[in-house]
């Protein structure tokens, strides 16, 4: 199998645009992509926006592979199957009722956010950017979902699944509740058109996979038995692959091969169910309004491309009592817009970026709008390890060290972490969050011997270095602290080629630079979707990784093993060795920063907070603003603490949350909990030192969580006006959350209140 996967070039102060391309996507992050911006406006009453140049004005974060040559997206029409896919006879009978919904919708009820840019479309198996991505969130459900916070696969049409003991066969139980509801925006009436079975799972998939080319993620299903060559054309048979309705609530895959991952891929928007009638009634103009049929928590009640989206909530969904937002319009505008309109106070969320961010972070009264959301993907250098002289390795690695990425993200100051392996915290597999893998640490020093053992002492003999990346808005800034960087540390000149986007990836598919800036973020969270952009058979392979090296075969062979393990102990160790050799041993790239977004939210919006991009609105709610409660400080506010960067994840349970005599460590992966990680630097106002402090963390019961501190064996002392940076990992049930947290000193007092969302 070789497919292209995804990779990003991060544009700091601007959307994230992504394109389709022949096999897969290509996803350009750019830094600060404004993908929610709310108001309470009604629809008529929403300023309208122009279209704009999708180069800077999306805020598509997410999962995106990348094609050997990047082609223009497909329009908003929808392209039907062009293999015959058997017809499935509906067991249920659909009810005649039409419920007419009011247009007396509150303003409490309703909520307006903006996309960068209008979805390539709203059929799932034809989504291409992350809009698309949203409105299938709104508008279908898929048998599993992830948590926002964790990324763990939970369930939504299939409420329960199972894997069979060699891992071939899973099997996934569906609601019975889940209804099909056709949707008149001219009456506004709404049809219940029969319940959503299993056959709507197997009609989606082999549709998906029928379409070739059009579906351009669908090479994710290769693992699906004869899925490959129904998408390749190599077969015409929708039936040969390996999905099936065991009863009309029951669907079963049979797999190529063991795939702990797979019940994430079910999670992607190309395997929802669709509805087979009504593609066959309107063809390629099913997806339209007032002819698609939805089974997601809001019905399509309008798309005016380059303008709006408006959707309504479902009365039909199954779970719609707790679904608060009535009415949702989307503004199409850019991102200087948005923060226009939400200073004005017509939008509720916006991206925080730039001016905009430093006015509300100096601003006491406002600063606590803003967030900063870890999200799933990694800026990185890649190195073309074909042309000289990073053909040797040591330059490579003295490259890797030289790289400052704790100043890059002090200097960036949004909330990023410095990264130490490919796949970011949160990625299934990932060693990101392992103290005992220390990625390429920072080391100048030794960057330079190895530089000098490479044959070019303070970088004398060596060529100009080129350092390639797209245009945008903010990412000329962000090169150039690299290119200081590389100055100051190796005594090495490097040029920037700045290209747009189409004419980088050319480049980057003709003759790729010495160095190359993207960014890589997955379509499932797990290290088999991450690892596979840089395999050098079967990915994108830009920096020419010879795929005959030792190295190369022995990468590949971990990643394999990986793949088809069930055990998750044996899969992180696979993908840990993998890592290595990826970023240490063989320096193939060198990852920079996990990156978080900032956003600034009225205090009126009761919102989640979600980090795979696509935001959970029908979780949301409206209210009046909040009573907040004043922050506990000392007399003179003598401790301050500014909250770095912190995240959700899971890991195993810790022996010191039953035996607080125990010390931090001996973690137990079968008892997974859930890990608070808040990165803080604490500044000690007063005129004596601080010996005696600690950190509160403090759960909604009252009770204090256990708590581990990264990096020290005992907290140092602050001296009087200093600071100290510290990681502090929090350690709670599942179902449990934080509080709020706070720095105590015996002799100097108590901090300002952190919240942790």
């Amino acid at each position: 199998m070789s497919v292209p996967n995804r990779f990003t070039a991060l544009q700091f102060s601007a959307h994230v645009p992504r394109w389709d391309s022949r096999i897969a996507l290509v996803l350009t992050i750019v830094a600060f992509g404004g993908l929610f911006l709310w108001g309470c406006a009604k629809s008529s009453e929403l300023p309208q926006a122009t279209p704009t140049d999708t180069a800077v004005a999306t805020r598509t974060a997410s999962r995106t592979p990348l094609p050997r040559s990047a082609t223009p997206s497909p329009t908003a029409t929808l392209i039907p199957t062009k293999t015959a896919v058997p017809s499935v006879t509906p067991s249920f009978t659909p009810s005649p009722t039409v419920l007419a919904l009011s247009e007396a919708d509150t303003v409490a009820q309703r909520i307006n956010l903006s996309l960068g840019e209008d979805p390539t479309s709203l059929d799932p198996a034809l989504v291409g950017n992350e809009a698309a991505e949203q409105c299938a969130q709104f508008l279908f459900l898929g048998l599993t979902d992830y948590d926002e916070q964790t990324l763990e696969v939970v369930p939504a049409l299939a409420t329960e699944w199972h894997a069979s003991d060699d891992g071939l066969t899973w099997t996934f139980t569906l609601r019975r509740d889940v209804e099909w509801v056709q949707y008149d925006p001219v009456t506004r009436g709404v049809k219940p058109r029969g319940r959503v079975t299993a056959h709507d799972v197997v009609y989606g998939v082999r549709r998906a996979l029928g379409l070739g080319t059009a579906a351009s993620r669908a090479y994710v299903d290769y693992v699906i038995k004869g899925a490959e060559a129904l998408h390749r054309g190599e077969s015409d048979d929708p039936e040969s692959i390996g999905v099936r309705a065991v009863d009309d609530y029951t669907v079963e895959f049979t797999l190529e091969h063991p795939a702990a991952y797979f019940p994430m891929i079910m999670a992607m928007d190309l395997n929802h169910p669709v509805p087979q009638q009504a593609i066959e009634q309107y063809g390629e103009h099913w997806a339209e309004p007032g002819n698609i049929w939805t089974n997601g928590p809001y019905l399509l009640d309008a798309w005016e491309p380059g303008q709006r989206i408006t959707l309504r909530k479902n009365p039909y969904y199954y779970d719609a009592p707790t679904v608060g937002i009535e009415l949702v319009n989307w503004l199409i505008a850019d991102i200087d817009t948005a923060a226009a309109l939400y200073e004005r106070g017509e939008l509720d969320v916006a991206l925080a970026d730039g001016d905009f961010y430093n006015r509300l972070r100096d601003d006491p009264a406002r600063a606590r709008e803003l967030s900063h959301t870890p999200q799933f993907w990694t800026m990185f250098l890649g190195f073309n390890t074909t042309k000289p002289p990073f053909d040797n390795v040591k330059v490579r690695q003295a490259f890797a060290m030289a790289l400052d990425r704790q100043g890059f993200v002090k200097w960036r100051g949004f909330g990023d972490i410095a990264a130490t392996s490919f796949a970011p915290p949160g990625i299934v597999g990932s060693p990101a969050e392992d103290p005992s893998f220390k990625g390429m640490a920072y080391d100048p020093k030794r960057a330079k011997q190895l530089l000098a053992e490479a044959g070019f002492p303070n970088g004398k003999g060596m060529p100009e270095i080129t350092l390639g990346l797209s245009s945008g808005r903010g990412q000329q800034a962000v090169a150039e602290f690299w290119q200081r960087n590389l100055q100051d540390n190796l005594g090495v000149r490097v040029r920037l080629i700045i290209q747009d986007w189409e004419a980088f990836m050319q480049t980057l598919d003709e003759d790729p630079p010495h160095l190359f800036y993207l960014g890589m973020h997955p379509y499932y969270p797990d290290e088999n979707d991450m690892l596979l952009y840089v395999h050098p058979r079967d990915g994108m392979n830009r920096a020419q990784w010879d795929v005959d090296a030792p190295a190369a075969v022995m990468f590949m062979a971990l990643y394999d093993k990986a793949a088809i393990t069930l055990d998750p102990n044996l899969r992180k160790q696979y993908y840990a060795l993998a890592e290595k050799i990826l970023v240490v041993d063989e320096a193939i790239i060198a990852p920079l920063f996990y990156y978080s977004y900032p956003e600034s939210t009225q205090p009126y919006i009761r919102r989640t907070y979600a980090r795979d991009g696509i935001q959970r609105v029908d979780k949301w709610t409206i209210g009046p603003p909040p009573t907040l409660t004043p922050t506990p400080t000392t007399p003179a506010n003598l401790i301050e603490v500014v909250i770095r960067e912190y995240s959700y994840s899971q890991w195993g349970r810790p022996a010191g949350m039953d035996d607080p005599q125990k010390p931090c460590g001996d973690f137990n992966d079968r008892r997974p909990v859930r890990k608070l990680t808040a990165s803080l630097t604490v500044y000690n106002k007063s005129d004596k030192p601080m010996r005696r402090w600690t950190a509160i963390f403090v759960k909604p019961n009252g009770k204090r969580a256990y708590t581990c501190i990264q990096g020290y064996d005992t907290l140092p002392v602050i001296p009087p006006g200093r600071s100290c940076q510290v990681t502090f990992s929090v350690f709670i049930e599942p179902n449990e959350t934080i509080a709020y947290g706070v720095i105590s000193d015996a002799d100097v007092g108590t901090s300002n209140m952190l919240r942790f969302r």
